[in-house]
């Protein structure tokens, strides 16, 4: 016999048309993002991704995400007579988030107003 918990997310799982497994790892994920959002609290970047792309930002940083983060921070905004930020070098492997966290940061820069456009060329 279910009880009445578990009833009730069935019925809300079928309202939404998503299956109870499907609803479950939605709070699993929900969890896990304010966990890392309590974590990562006195970082700025961060709790910006947490807050405005949850559905993007729901796993810890890896060390080099952190690298690439806090050279995003660095960059100063544009401006005529002020010189081009310092170049970054970033190496990400396979299923590490490169486009993810690339296209979050021009989100970023310019929700800062560190930047009015941004070209970004991608290609495989």
């Amino acid at each position: 016999m279910q009880s009445a918990a578990s009833l009730n997310a069935l019925v809300f799982a079928q309202a939404l048309k998503v299956s109870p497994d499907d609803l479950a790892d939605q709070a699993r994920r929900e969890l896990q993002r304010r966990e890392l959002k309590e974590r990562w609290a006195d970082v700025e970047w961060a709790k910006w991704l947490f807050d405005y792309l949850p559905n993007h930002f729901y796993s810890d940083f890896a060390d080099h995400h952190v690298d690439f983060w806090e050279a995003v921070e660095r960059v100063p905004p544009s401006g005529m007579g002020k010189p081009p930020p310092d170049p970054t070098f970033a190496v990400f492997a396979r299923g590490h988030g490169k486009s993810t966290n690339l296209e979050a940061a021009c989100v970023r820069l310019m929700a800062l107003k560190k930047r009015r456009f941004i070209l970004y060329v991608s290609g495989t």
